[in-house]
């Protein structure tokens, strides 16, 4: 319907010179404005493969597209939840009647048998973004075919009434609106059916709205509220969900998303005083556990375990301390051990550690963590590393709008050698920039300015 008014535009401008010298500047600038928006779609594809895995490649996938749209009439439809009931076809059985009726009164009725091409090539052009692209059928890539449709079941519902002067035309007539208020009914119908099914469009709205009710009921006014998510977050991205964040402003309360998924390499994020965790566990699983490592955890309310959580956190004393003894990198991040500062093991044993990290400002660009099992005298002055590892700065650490007033935890882990002698060891701690190999300025309280020294090992 868009280049049906496009063209009746074209044709209005092409009437005379000066109309035609104007639309074609229009043109112009609209080709200017379009053209790199194109090319940059065309030189710089989505992640996921952006058109080329939306359209259809080959005529084996179109004729499948065909098969599935001619099905979808009076078969099974549009699979997807947000628009219609799933699986449920184009027509019911009185639109399908009464539009075979409308394109036989159509075909007699119309007198300029180009008004009813014209009809069809614009139901066809309308149909079309459905029938060349993956998944289908659609409904929304085609949902420009219902005003040639509700047309088409217009004229079959005239054809049933017949003439107003004939024999039996108000029963006819009755007969006629009668079968249009049944599909009324009908359509009236299948749509409570779908707002009484919600769940399968707002499956992770309902558990927010949940979640926060219990928030407002049964913690103290002014408790920051933390969404972890699944899923690392890109650096200077911050996730957000807009269901959440109206609840929170509607209880003036701070709100913070941060990812938290169930592998490592990820920090975990908590304000330096209670706060409140709204644990979706379709989206982070074992949240409570997790936090339970860092702090008192008391999870509240009695919602089902499988759909929202909702956790009381208060973080344990070494997240909440001033880090008097906290190495400084770059003046943009604190680094100080939260977990046991001394630690005994064996050799073989994979040791692991919690760094806690709060951001002064982002780093501006991404970071690694060298971790290295040293000992005295240390490799700078000539001794040996026996152990080393690698492991990226989380990216919670990089996103806009980190505050010093909230600690983050990143755990890392060194495998020690499996022929380490035993005696007295540490770990040496530091960042640097992958790309360049450079370290960022280190200020420790000892006054190395090479590594922070995050915790010693004793190997027996």
């Amino acid at each position: 319907w868009l280049a049906l008014l496009a063209a009746l535009c074209l044709l209005w401008a092409w009437r005379d010179a000066g109309r035609r010298r104007g639309a074609l500047v229009a043109l112009l600038l609209a080709v200017g404005i379009a053209a790199p928006v194109y090319l940059a779609m065309l030189t710089t594809p989505a992640p996921d493969g952006g058109l080329g895995r939306t359209l259809v490649t080959d005529a084996a996938e179109l004729q499948r597209n065909v098969q599935n749209w001619l099905q979808a009439w009076r078969g099974y439809g549009d699979i997807n939840p947000n628009h219609n009931i799933p699986n449920w076809p184009i027509l019911d059985e009185v639109q399908a009647g009464l539009a075979l009726a409308g394109l036989v009164a159509g075909w007699l009725v119309l007198r300029r048998r180009w008004e009813g091409l014209l009809l069809l090539a614009l139901f066809l052009l309308a149909l079309l973004p459905g029938l060349i692209t993956l998944r289908t059928p659609q409904y929304i890539r085609a949902y420009g075919i219902i005003v040639p449709l509700a047309l088409v079941i217009g004229a079959g519902a005239r054809l049933l009434a017949g003439s107003p002067h004939a024999r039996g035309a108000r029963l006819r007539g009755a007969l006629a609106a009668g079968l249009l208020l049944v599909s009324l009914g009908h359509s009236a119908t299948v749509w409570h059916a779908w707002l009484r099914e919600y769940r399968l469009v707002l499956y992770i709205d309902d558990r927010i709205n949940t979640g926060m009710a219990l928030i407002q009921a049964q913690t103290a006014p002014g408790t920051p509220i933390y969404f972890p998510y699944s899923g690392a977050a890109p650096a200077t991205t911050i996730p957000f969900h807009p269901v959440a964040d109206f609840h929170a402003r509607a209880m003036q309360r701070p709100l913070v998303f941060f990812a938290f998924p169930d592998q490592p390499g990820v920090c975990f994020v908590t304000p330096r005083g209670p706060v409140v965790y709204l644990d979706l566990p379709n989206l982070v699983n074992q949240m409570a556990r997790r936090a339970a490592a860092y702090g008192e955890v008391q999870r509240l309310g009695a919602t089902p375990p499988d759909e929202v959580n909702v956790l009381l956190f208060t973080p344990a004393a070494a997240l909440v301390d001033d880090w008097p003894g906290a190495a400084r990198s770059d003046d943009a991040l604190l680094l100080h051990t939260v977990s046991a500062p001394a630690l005994t093991a064996a050799p073989g044993d994979t040791i692991a550690m919690d760094l806690g990290l709060r951001v002064l400002r982002p780093p501006a660009r991404p970071l690694t963590f060298f971790v290295h099992l040293q000992g005295d005298p240390t490799p700078y002055e000539g001794g040996p590393l026996y152990a080393g590892g690698d492991a990226p700065l989380c990216a919670a650490a990089l996103e806009p709008g980190r505050r010093p007033e909230e600690t983050l935890v990143q755990r890392l882990t060194l495998t020690l050698p499996a022929d380490l002698p035993p005696g007295a060891y540490h770990v040496a701690v530091g960042l640097y920039d992958p790309a360049s190999g450079q370290r960022p300025p280190l200020v420790t309280a000892t006054g190395d300015r090479r590594f922070y020294r995050a915790a010693d090992i004793t190997v027996r």
